[in-house]
């Protein structure tokens, strides 16, 4: 009996090791072992690819944030700006006025008070000879605020000699503005420049445009258009927003 069992054992063992000699067999787990392999690798890229497209979504709301925290100190600090700017016309307008007799120029007491609470007129004229407030970096103007009245706004290329390049941040935002022209001589338009212009319904922006910050029209009228030359960067930028576009 012990034999038999033997014979059973040895057979079942040389019909295995015939099978392993057999053409195709190593093969055939050698391509299932690959084949796990290269799914196990699949898996590993796919597991890398979204945690590093996770991180750059978080990269780049963590910068957008930071821009919008930056964003709302910088409107702070130009809301004092032009309250003091109101105060500094408010007073202008008050000194002009001011009817001053020949006899109250020849007092030396008079003469000395009203000196010493007057302002420079060249002060005063560059802070209310033009409609818009802005800054002045190497030669080049960045409008950063619009003081007029008209709805209808046509922004000059050139302030006191000086071209204007740029439309600052927020310049126009929230503004009641209806129609909006842009000289040659603008090149960027800034974050949320026009944003919050509800009424706007046409803006002409000319050729020499090749940058548009980030919502720079944004929450505007759905019909605002945009006026521009054909082939030009901000066509381009107005079609990937699809907004409105009139070529001329």
């Amino acid at each position: 009996m012990k034999h038999g069992k033997k014979k059973i054992l040895a057979g079942a063992l040389a019909l295995v090791l015939t099978c392993l000699a057999l053409p195709g067999c190593d093969s055939k787990n050698a391509d299932v072992t690959k084949s796990n392999i290269d799914t196990d690798a699949d898996a590993i890229y796919e597991t890398k690819l979204e945690h590093y497209e996770s991180l750059i979504v978080d990269l780049q709301e963590a910068l957008l944030n930071e821009k919008e925290e930056n964003f709302i100190a910088v409107c702070e600090y130009k809301l004092m700006i032009a309250e003091l700017e109101a105060n500094i016309k408010t007073l202008s307008e008050q000194i002009d006025s001011i009817s001053v007799s020949q006899n109250q120029k020849k007092d030396p007491q008079f003469e000395q008070q009203y000196k010493d609470e007057s302002i420079p007129n060249s002060a005063i004229e560059v802070l209310i000879k033009s409609d818009f407030t802005y800054d002045i970096n190497s030669g080049n103007i960045t409008i950063t605020s619009y003081q007029g009245n008209s709805p209808q706004v046509i922004i000059p290329a050139t302030i006191n000699g000086y071209p204007v390049t740029a439309i600052g941040e927020g310049a126009f935002q929230d503004s009641s503005i209806t129609t909006v022209t842009l000289p040659d001589s603008i090149k960027t338009i800034d974050w949320f420049a026009f944003s919050g212009c509800t009424a706007l319904s046409e803006i002409t922006i000319p050729s020499s445009v090749n940058n548009v910050g980030y919502g720079a029209f944004e929450h505007c009228s759905p019909s605002l258009t945009i006026i521009c030359e054909k082939g030009s960067y901000i066509e381009a930028y107005a079609t990937s927003w699809a907004m409105r576009v009139k070529v001329k």
